[in-house]
């Protein structure tokens, strides 16, 4: 035997046990991450985009606001605030 315990050994040792809990615990606070704000702010910057773009739309003859970007915008801003009405009234 060489004196390096064996597997089977340290892993019902006191140490063992409270790394073990100890990495439950960090995986437990990593998903209970809020993104609610940040989901909330990326909304909001893409309305403020959508409204900058209306207003250059209205304002200049040259400028067309395609089909495309005004509906990946629109999407975008409900499938975001979709999540955070759905945490909403789940309680979350």
């Amino acid at each position: 035997m060489s004196g390096l315990p064996c597997a089977a050994s340290v892993t019902g040792t006191p140490v063992a046990d409270e790394r073990r809990a100890a990495i439950r615990a960090e995986r437990r606070r990593a998903r209970e991450v809020d993104y609610g704000p940040a989901r909330v702010g990326v909304a909001i910057g893409f309305s403020l985009t959508l409204i900058a773009l209306l207003f250059i739309d209205a304002a200049n003859e040259h400028y067309v606001l395609d089909p495309p970007t005004l509906g990946f915008l629109l999407t975008s801003i409900a499938v975001l605030l979709g999540v955070e009405g759905l945490r909403f009234f789940r309680g979350e």
